[in-house]
């Protein structure tokens, strides 16, 4: 601040906040929304979450599909005519050497296939010996996880790793790796596609496979991809497999939210002449939901406009405020039941109505007396609401000039050039002085019911009105 006078360091304040606001202005033009930082890919953070490990489990029991090979340890226990444990590990050739059976080449078979084999050896070669085998040890295998992965390589793994395992151990996938086309190779040729937002989305790991030594696990660029925000459940940038409509990407994101509002979906493209296109995707009709989604798409789901339909707002100096249904030829009365529906010292004779045009949107305000509409329930006092309607009731201990002030400048916003401003002014020996909305036909009695009735030393046989006009359009001139 060396340097600036405290006015021109406050006008510098000034410009700053309207160029930040400036710059929000710019930011919802141009996406439909307030800015929210930047969008993640879903499923990105899979591999490096915190506290997350993706480990095989190295003391759980061995699954009959685990392929035997060297560096295994063998445990077999004899029992019956012979009773003997033995404990071998399977050579570099593949070959397991059990006493009284010999040498047993073991490559290729799995855990299953291997146990029936020494099952049938022990029936027919020890008669009256019965056998249980385990597995102790477990080999490890080196395989290559290759592609966009954060650290490509070779890696030695536990002989029970997956996929995902060899995935965890690269450091996960990269920022423009494909979570969807995981691919494992051996010999090769590709065996198996991993499609991670199965795993992420429904906890499918049916193609997980177990790795055998010498596996690629390689990882591709990443497929067409499409950002998704606003009203959904999970926004993030998805990447899509074949031809995909937005109902498609709504449902990788989770569906909806419940104030989503569908008939005004927006759709940002560059198309092929690189000029960028919007398109409003109605997924109520059925003809917009065939709309082809294209990779660079952002889809931006709006919400429900916080207007209600049929409702009508009753606040202030009651015990119940909120929000309340309107029904056909509801009137105040419908509303203020009775004076039990009122806090004390509520002021019956003062009851502000603000009412929106439905067409315009201008807001014009009537008071009611609720002393008279209890007199006569089909009275003008007891007036007919209409939706959007806001009654609200004043008391007598609280000043009422916050929520007037309020509504006058609200009809000040909406006056046009040329026209007064609609308030009248009440000041003296009243109750609650002060500006008021200048009702059509409105008479000093109602000026006098709006401030608050006469106070109690007020002189009643005497009051004075003065009144404001100008004069040529060019002076004001004040009459008494």
């Amino acid at each position: 601040a060396d340097g600036f006078t405290e006015e021109a360091l406050q006008q510098r304040l000034q410009a700053e906040s309207a160029l930040r606001n400036l710059a929000i202005d710019v930011a919802v033009l141009n996406y439909g929304a307030e800015p929210a930082g930047i969008m993640q890919r879903f499923g990105q953070d899979l591999f490096s979450r915190q506290g997350v490990g993706f480990d095989p489990v190295a003391n759980g029991p061995i699954p009959p599909d685990y392929v035997l090979g060297p560096g295994d340890s063998i445990r077999m226990q004899l029992f019956g005519n012979v009773n003997q444990i033995v404990e071998n590990e399977v050579g570099r050739d593949g070959v397991l050497t059990l006493p009284e059976l010999g040498p047993v080449n073991v490559v290729g078979l799995t855990f299953a296939e291997f146990r029936e084999d020494i099952r049938q050896r022990v029936s027919e070669s020890l008669i009256g010996t019965q056998v249980s085998i385990s597995v102790g040890q477990l080999k490890t295998i080196r395989v290559f996880v290759l592609g966009d992965v954060v650290r490509p390589g070779s890696y030695v793994v536990s002989g029970l790793s997956t996929i995902s395992n060899a995935l965890y151990a690269s450091g996960g996938i990269s920022d423009v790796g494909s979570l969807r086309s995981v691919q494992l190779k051996r010999a090769g040729q590709r065996i198996s596609t991993l499609d991670l937002y199965d795993f992420l989305l429904r906890g499918d790991t049916s193609n997980d496979l177990r790795l055998q030594s010498g596996d690629v696990v390689f990882v591709p660029p990443t497929g067409p991809s499409i950002e998704i925000s606003g009203a959904i459940n999970r926004p993030a940038i998805y990447e899509l497999k074949g031809d995909a409509r937005v109902s498609d990407l709504v449902s990788l994101a989770g569906g909806y939210k419940a104030d989503a509002y569908r008939s005004n979906i927006s759709l940002q493209r560059v198309r092929d002449d690189g000029v960028r296109e919007v398109l409003t995707v109605d997924l109520s009709e059925v003809r917009q939901n065939n709309v082809l989604l294209k990779s660079g798409d952002i889809v931006f789901v709006p919400a429900a406009l916080e207007d209600f339909e049929d409702t009508i707002f009753l606040s202030g100096h009651v015990k119940r405020p909120g929000m309340y249904q309107l029904e056909p030829g509801m009137r105040v009365l419908d509303l203020i039941q009775s004076e039990e529906s009122l806090k004390p010292l509520a002021d019956l004779n003062y009851v502000l109505i603000g009412r929106e045009d439905p067409k315009s949107g201008e807001v014009s305000v009537r008071s009611v007396d609720l002393s008279v509409a209890a007199k006569n329930r089909a009275s003008d006092e007891n007036a007919t609401l209409r939706s959007k309607d806001k009654i609200y009731v004043f008391g007598f201990e609280y000043s009422r000039q916050r929520i007037v002030k309020e509504v006058i400048e609200q009809l000040r916003l909406q006056t046009r050039s040329g026209e007064s401003l609609r308030v009248a002014s009440v000041v003296g020996r009243v109750n609650a002085p002060g500006d008021y909305p200048l009702e059509p036909g409105m008479r000093v009695s109602d000026l006098i019911r709006a401030g608050g009735q006469l106070a109690e030393d007020a002189y009643v046989l005497r009051a004075e009105l003065a009144r404001a006009r100008i004069v040529d359009n060019k002076r004001r001139s004040t009459d008494s």
